[in-house]
């Protein structure tokens, strides 16, 4: 599956499961800008995490994921790439 530059994908890996803007697949790794951390709520929601790991810099700009620990990327649905958004630029959307 191909993605186009600027699509909101998400990236489930071993470890979670990532949001953000795709901009190129390498024959062994995905990166995407603007990565969040999407992470259950305890009213079970979910929300977007500025990070990809608990000790590591805090809203980084762009991530290399190795597709050695990525099952699949797919296309997020139209309502989490709205939210998706919001929390990216701060704005609120109109629905």
């Amino acid at each position: 599956m191909s993605f186009d530059v600027n699509e909101i994908v998400s990236v489930c890996t071993l470890t979670g499961e990532f949001v953000g803007k795709f901009v190129v697949e390498n024959a062994d790794s995905y990166e995407i800008d603007d990565p969040r951390l999407l992470t259950p709520t305890q009213n079970g929601q979910y929300a977007f995490l500025p990070s990809v790991c608990m000790s590591g810099e805090v809203d980084p700009k762009r991530v290399k994921f190795n597709k050695s620990a990525v099952p699949f990327v797919v296309k997020c649905a139209p309502e989490v790439s709205k939210e998706y958004r919001q929390v990216v630029s701060g704005l609120v959307l109109p629905n």
